[in-house]
């Protein structure tokens, strides 16, 4: 199975397509279903949006506090989750911006 190269496109673009983009909150979805709270996941998906990704750090905003608070609380299990599922070291750091 070959797996999306996540690192080449999102170098090449500084931003990536809409594809990576849908591709990383997909991920970052299930890790939510592992990792956080059940009431969370809803808010999660309908407030999260990828917007940058350069020099290994990627940036996601969300409007709800809550749940940027529960991904910077679990941002090393989410590269992790994120690394594991794509097969790529690609992810530094996470950084989350509050709107």
């Amino acid at each position: 199975m070959a797996f999306l190269d996540f690192k080449g496109v999102l170098e090449k673009t500084g931003k990536g397509s809409k594809l990576i983009e849908y591709a990383i909150i997909f991920k970052i979805l299930n890790f939510a279903k592992e990792y956080i709270c059940d009431s969370l996941i809803q808010e999660i998906a309908e407030k999260l949006k990828t917007e940058s990704f350069k020099n290994g750090v990627l940036t996601i905003s969300t409007s709800s506090s809550s749940a940027a608070s529960e991904l910077k609380l679990h941002e090393k299990a989410l590269i992790d989750f994120i690394e594991k599922n794509t097969k790529q070291k690609i992810i530094k750091k996470i950084r989350i911006l509050l709107l």
